[in-house]
C-alpha cells in the first residue's frame, strides 16, 4: 500500500517555522489538525524499543524501604529523612518509579500495560537511558532501560573504562520516538511527545525525592551531545529501526549536595569523547512495520528546535511561603503506582474546597520544590480552570497564576470585561480570580473536542504558556514550555491521586476557541495543554494485574 505524505512547512527562519507548526497543528471547530483517516489497532507500533544482540540485565524491585510520605516529597531537600546511596538497587528503584511499568489491564484476551509515568493514548514515546561511571554494581558504561521487564542493556561499554571524574556518576536521558504518536495523531504528534518528557522529567523528580535525591538538567547540553551520549546518532545502528529524538540529559544528585549550575564534576567534553571512543553493541528493533502515512512538519519542527546549550537560568523569582499542610498519609509510593489515567467521571463528585487549595498551592510556582525544581528554565504561565464541582465555590471560569505575574499583568492579556474576583475563603498568597459565574460544564466540554471527561469531573483547566516572546530567537524554547505544561500535568496526576481522585490529560482541544472564549486575541500566551480531575468510574470487566509478577 502507498505510504501517504503530509505538506512541509514552507517559513525559511528555525523560529518561523515553529510557529506555522504551531497554527498548521491547531484544531479547530470545523476542523482537526492533520493525521490519519483511519487506525488499524492490530498495527500500532510495539511500546518497547529495545536493541538486538544485546543480553537484558535484570533489575531488582524491592521498595520495602521506601517510606516517605507523598506529602513529604515537597518539603525541602534540606529536610529530606532519608538519602539511600546511588547504587545498581537505588538506580533500580528510581526508573522503576519513573519509567517503569505499574499494572496490565486485561480484558477479553487482550492485555496491555500501564506505566508510571502518563502518556498520549498510551503509546509512549520517551525513552531512558542511564550513564553510569564507578557506580556499585553497574560496569561503567551507557545502558538502555526496557521497562517491559524492568531491565537494562548495556549499548555502550568503554574502551578507557573510567571516565576520570572526581566521583562516581549518574545521568539520565530521555528521547522521543515521534512515530509513536503520529501513528495516531499525526502533525500534532509532536507536542504530545514533548508534554510527555515534562510527564517523564517530573515523575523522575518525583521518584528521585522518594530516595533523597534530586534531578537537575545539564544546560550545557546540545542535541548532538544528548544523542552522541544515548548512541542515537549511529545511523548503522538504526539501520530500519524508527529514529531517535534527543531531548535532554539529567544529573541525579545527592539532596544535600545542591548544584548551583552543572555537576562540577561533570566534563561534557570528556563524557563525548568517552562516549565516542567506546565499543557500541546492539541493533534497535523495528517498532512499526506497515507505516501508512509520513508527517514531514514533524521532522522540521524537530530541527528547527534543536537544543542547544544554554549560559543562564531563566528560573523567576518566588517568595511565596511553603506549600500549604495536607492530611494524606499515603506513601509516596503508593501514590505513584496508583496513578491512572481516567477514562470517565461520575458526574457526581466533587472534592471539599480546602482539598482544592491544598492542590492550587502545590501548582504554585516555587524554584526549590518539586517538580519545579528539576527545571532549568521556567516561564510565564497562568491557568483557566473550569470549576464544576467544588463545595463552597461558585462554578465557573477562574484564572490561576502560578509563575510571578500580577493581576494588572493578567488583566492586560484580556479584551473582555471579568469579574476578577477573589473568593473571599483563598488564601492570600494564591492569585486565583472568579472571571465569570457561566456554565463551565458546557464550555469545558466543547473547548475539549466535546470530550465528556472535561465537564463530568470536579474540575477542568487549560494552560497558558507566554509564547511569542519565548519563542522569537529561541526556538528550542518550543520544546520547554510544553515540558513546562508535563511537569504541571504530572504534579495535577500525583496530586489528584493522594486524595482519592483521579485526573486525565488532554492533548485535544480547540485551540483558537479556548483563546476565543477566554479573550486572548494575540499570540502573547497560547494554551498548550488541558487537564481534568474528578472521581473516576472504572470498567469491572477490566481484570488489573500486578506490573513484574516475577519481581
Amino acid at each position: 500500500m502507498k505510504i501517504k505524505t503530509g505538506a512541509t512547512l514552507s517559513s525559511q527562519s528555525a523560529t518561523e517555522q515553529v510557529i506555522e507548526y504551531h497554527v498548521k497543528t491547531k484544531h479547530y471547530l470545523d476542523k482537526y489538525a492533520a493525521g490519519p483517516e483511519f487506525l488499524d489497532w492490530d498495527l500500532q507500533p510495539n511500546p518497547y524499543r529495545y536493541f538486538t544482540g544485546i543480553d537484558r540485565i535484570a533489575l531488582p524491585l524491592n521498595l520495602s524501604g521506601i517510606n516517605s510520605h507523598f506529602q513529604s516529597l515537597y518539603e525541602s531537600p534540606i529536610e529530606q529523612r532519608a538519602i539511600f546511596p546511588i547504587k545498581k538497587e537505588t538506580l533500580a528503584i528510581l526508573l522503576g518509579l519513573s519509567m517503569g511499568l505499574s499494572a496490565h489491564k486485561e480484558y477479553m484476551g487482550d492485555r496491555w500495560s500501564l506505566r508510571c509515568n502518563p502518556s498520549s493514548g498510551n503509546l509512549h514515546p520517551t525513552e531512558v537511558y542511564l550513564i553510569t561511571s564507578e557506580i556499585d554494581g553497574l560496569s561503567n558504561g551507557i545502558y538502555h532501560y526496557l521497562s517491559e521487564d524492568h531491565s537494562l542493556q548495556q549499548r555502550m561499554s568503554p574502551i578507557d573504562n573510567k571516565l576520570s571524574l572526581d566521583s562516581p556518576m549518574a545521568l539520565l536521558s530521555l528521547t522521543s520516538i515521534h512515530w509513536r504518536e503520529a501513528w495516531k495523531y499525526g502533525e500534532r504528534a509532536f507536542r504530545y511527545c514533548q508534554l510527555d518528557i515534562g510527564h517523564a522529567l517530573a515523575a523522575m523528580a518525583y521518584a528521585a525525592r522518594c530516595l533523597g535525591w534530586q534531578v537537575n538538567i545539564l544546560k550545557q547540553c546540545s542535541s548532538n551531545h544528548i544523542a552522541t551520549v544515548c548512541g542515537i546518532d549511529r545511523k548503522a545502528d538504526f539501520e530500519k529501526a524508527e529514529q531517535e529524538s534527543p531531548e535532554l540529559i539529567i544529573s541525579i544528585e545527592l539532596a544535600q549536595h545542591k548544584a548551583p549550575d552543572i555537576n562540577p564534576i561533570i566534563k561534557l567534553e570528556k563524557l563525548i569523547e568517552w562516549a565516542k571512543a567506546g565499543q557500541w553493541h546492539g541493533k534497535a528493533n523495528v517498532l512499526d512495520n506497515h507505516p501508512m502515512y509520513r508527517w514531514p512538519v514533524i521532522a522540521q519542527v524537530d530541527q528547527a528546535t534543536e537544543i542547544t546549550p544554554i549560559k543562564t537560568n531563566k528560573i523567576l523569582q518566588s517568595d511565596t511561603p511553603a506549600p500549604l499542610a495536607h492530611d494524606s498519609t499515603l506513601l509516596a509510593k503508593h501514590v505513584i503506582y496508583a496513578r491512572r489515567s481516567a477514562q470517565r467521571f461520575d458526574k457526581q463528585t466533587g472534592l471539599s474546597r480546602n482539598q482544592f487549595y491544598s492542590l492550587l498551592d502545590k501548582c504554585l510556582y516555587r524554584p526549590d520544590t518539586l517538580p519545579w525544581s528539576a527545571l532549568s528554565e521556567v516561564f510565564p504561565m497562568f491557568c483557566i480552570f473550569y470549576v464544576h464541582r467544588i463545595n463552597s465555590l461558585t462554578p465557573g471560569l477562574y484564572l490561576f497564576a502560578n509563575t510571578h505575574l500580577t493581576i494588572d499583568q493578567l488583566k492586560q492579556q484580556f479584551n473582555q470585561n471579568y469579574l476578577w474576583s477573589k473568593p473571599a475563603s483563598c488564601p492570600e498568597h494564591l492569585s486565583f480570580y472568579l472571571l465569570s459565574n457561566v456554565n463551565a460544564e458546557k464550555i469545558s466540554k466543547r473547548l475539549s473536542c466535546h470530550q465528556a471527561i472535561a465537564s463530568d469531573g470536579a474540575f477542568s483547566l487549560s494552560m497558558f504558556l507566554q509564547f511569542e516572546k519565548t519563542i522569537i530567537g529561541q526556538p528550542m524554547n518550543y520544546r520547554k514550555i510544553h515540558w513546562q505544561a508535563g511537569v504541571l500535568g504530572q504534579l495535577l496526576y500525583l496530586e489528584a491521586e493522594s486524595i482519592g481522585l483521579q485526573g486525565t490529560g488532554i492533548g485535544c482541544f480547540f485551540d483558537d476557541a479556548v483563546h476565543q472564549v477566554v479573550g486572548l486575541s494575540n499570540m502573547e500566551y497560547q494554551v498548550i495543554y488541558h487537564f481534568t480531575v474528578g472521581a473516576a468510574l472504572n470498567d469491572a470487566r477490566i481484570s488489573t494485574l500486578p506490573a513484574y509478577e516475577h519481581l
